[in-house]
């Protein structure tokens, strides 16, 4: 015959109840909004760059090389703002972050979001060499 495990006590349960409560569990929604939030510079980094590639055709604000070399820095800065800001909305869904004490979350906050910006600086141009590659199948009839 299986023995059976012993009785627990209401103190035990409720012990058990708000050693529970003290550690807040993640969320599974956050995993995938945190996804989307890491896709999204890329996403703005191709519409920017279609957006540069709209204006550079068009000649708006002059063709010559100096123009054209003063609006792609101005273009790399906001990709890079934009970038940074996204890394510091993602510091806020961080589980890490949001566990550290005050004093110490604003300095988290801002390395997060260095990072972030670092990581995407390597995935960004990968993210748009496979849209450029899809698009050139795309155009060429390669069906995919």
């Amino acid at each position: 015959m299986l023995e059976q495990p012993p009785e627990r006590t209401i103190s035990e349960v409720e012990a058990e109840v708000a050693a529970q409560s003290q550690h807040p569990q993640e969320r599974k929604v956050h995993g995938c909004f945190r996804m989307l939030v890491n896709a999204m510079p890329s996403c703005v980094a191709v519409i920017l760059s279609f957006g540069l590639l709209l204006v550079g055709l068009g000649g708006y604000g002059g063709s010559s090389a100096r123009s054209q070399t003063a609006l792609l820095i101005a273009v790399i800065t906001l990709l890079l703002a934009i970038t940074y800001g996204i890394g510091l909305f993602d510091a806020n869904l961080s589980h890490e972050v949001r566990l550290s004490p005050a004093e110490q979350r604003r300095r988290k906050v801002l390395m997060h979001a260095l990072v972030f910006t670092g990581y995407q600086i390597i995935i960004i141009p990968a993210a748009m060499a496979s849209v450029v590659g899809i698009g050139a199948a795309v155009c060429s009839g390669i069906r995919i």
